[in-house]
């Protein structure tokens, strides 16, 4: 269920980029996160787009989402931040939220 009503971030401009989307799925998997797959489909919605809006209104630089369970053992969140930690050096700003 969306927390933000819509018109407040429907027409937010996100810079999706694809080619970050590929890096970051072949780390995970390098990692043994075996079951990471692409999903073009994601639909953006206000737990992603809002901290993004906060932070760059006039839209995103490059970005892309992965998308976790929240329920799952913290340590599993630990080993996905550990197998993107290198995107850092290429000054790619990692954002947890949740």
């Amino acid at each position: 269920m969306d927390m933000v009503p819509r018109q407040h971030w429907a027409d937010y401009k996100i810079n999706i980029d694809v080619g970050l989307a590929k890096r970051v799925v072949s780390l995970l998997r390098d990692q043994d996160f075996s079951d990471v797959e692409e999903d073009p489909a994601f639909d953006w919605h206000d737990d992603t787009v809002t901290p993004a809006k906060w932070m760059f209104p006039e839209g995103t630089p490059p970005a892309t989402v992965i998308s976790m369970n929240a329920r799952f053992d913290p340590v599993f969140h630990v080993r996905i931040g550990q197998a993107i930690s290198s995107l850092r050096k290429e000054g790619i700003l990692i954002i947890a939220t949740g």
